[in-house]
């Protein structure tokens, strides 16, 4: 390639492109952001909602949430 502009435009094409998977996770990870802390803030007042009318069946909800999120630590309980 002798000419500097024809280079330049194919390097500036080459950097630019982005492969449709990658463009549709960072869409994702956009929209991912946004929802999160909507759906953690219902979360919130459903769980707050459910310890007020019914304390048992929150304890259960929150002892399966505690599991999902550090299986670890709760492995060796009984009724797990």
């Amino acid at each position: 390639m002798s000419d500097q502009k024809q280079l330049a435009a194919l390097l500036n094409e080459f950097f630019a492109h982005v492969e449709p998977e990658i463009d549709n996770v960072h869409q994702a990870v956009d929209e991912f952001q946004t929802q999160v802390p909507e759906l953690a803030k219902r979360l919130v007042e459903i769980l707050a909602e459910a310890r007020g009318s019914n304390e048992p069946a929150f304890t259960r909800v929150a002892m399966r949430l505690r599991l999902l999120w550090h299986p670890d630590r709760f492995a060796n309980r009984k009724g797990a």
